[in-house]
């Protein structure tokens, strides 16, 4: 019995790779072929985007510091007026808005991405007025401290 249930599951198997190979080269009689081509490409973006998600925390190109402790006082010293009065949930805050990746709004899949340079600097200067004053120098060292590349 068990050698009947082993042949017959080959047997279907090559009736599917058959059948396959023959729509393969007559593609023309396939029913419903733009509707199959567009599920399949549907299908194997969400595929792309959900690998690549997982990627980005497997391997992430932002990683967070074990301890930023000594950031922390910098900041605080370049800032005291906004750092200064920062709380251990805002530091947390404050590092996983830098650090962690969102989703992408524009994707339709949910792909995630890292905040630009730009989406970081907006949202503090919008967020603590004291952005508002420094310049290009100072924004240049407040990248240095906190220490993240941009793609």
């Amino acid at each position: 019995m068990k050698y009947a249930v082993n042949i017959i599951a080959i047997f279907v198997v090559v009736i599917i790779v058959i059948f396959a190979v023959n729509l393969r080269n007559n593609t023309d009689k396939l029913p419903f072929q733009y509707e199959i081509k567009k599920f399949f490409n549907e299908f194997s973006q969400m595929i792309k985007t959900r690998t690549a998600n997982i990627g980005m925390e497997v391997s992430p190109s932002r990683r967070k510091k074990t301890t930023f402790i000594d950031k922390e006082a910098q900041l605080r010293q370049f800032i005291p007026d906004v750092f200064g009065k920062f709380s251990e949930s805002d530091w947390r805050n404050f590092w996983s808005f830098i650090y962690d990746p969102v989703y992408d709004k524009k994707s339709k899949y949910g792909r995630k991405r890292y905040r630009s340079k730009e989406e970081i600097e907006g949202f503090l200067r919008d967020r603590f007025p004291m952005f508002n004053y420094l310049d290009s120098g100072h924004w240049n060292y407040f990248w240095n401290v906190v220490d993240v590349k941009f793609e």
